[in-house]
């Protein structure tokens, strides 16, 4: 089969995958899930476990990627492309993990909690 879904040539989708495994390169090898393009993911999101989705969501930035070394959240990493930091990451929590994430992500720089739904400011954390 030549196509997927009977309207992209497989050598289209390839050439593209390609092209953004050039462009945005894996940041570290804990963040091996590349979702939403440019972004990577330690690991999913278990809605059945955790009983639906997150509650809250951490947004940092950061220049050094061993900083997010054996992150105990699930999080998602990225190349900054907006500010001065190297990288931006979003970890995710429900309720009951709020002040385990809070206290984690103050190792950051220019860190916010906010509501998953929404993205509301909740707190800035540094």
């Amino acid at each position: 089969m030549d196509r997927i879904q009977n309207t992209i040539p497989v050598s289209d989708v390839e050439a593209v995958r390609s092209r953004i495994e050039e462009e945005f390169p894996l940041i570290h090898p804990d963040f091996s899930l590349r979702v939403a393009g440019r972004f990577f993911q330690n690991f999913e999101w278990d809605r059945k476990e955790k009983g639906g989705d997150p509650d809250v969501k951490v947004t940092f930035n950061f220049d050094n990627p061993e900083e997010v070394s054996g992150t105990p959240f699930v999080c998602k990493i990225s190349r900054d492309l907006k500010s001065p930091n190297s990288f931006f990451g979003v970890a995710y929590g429900s309720k009951e993990e709020v002040e385990k994430i809070k206290n984690w992500s103050r190792k950051f720089k220019r860190v916010e909690l906010l509501s998953y739904q929404g993205g509301q400011l909740i707190e800035k954390i540094v």
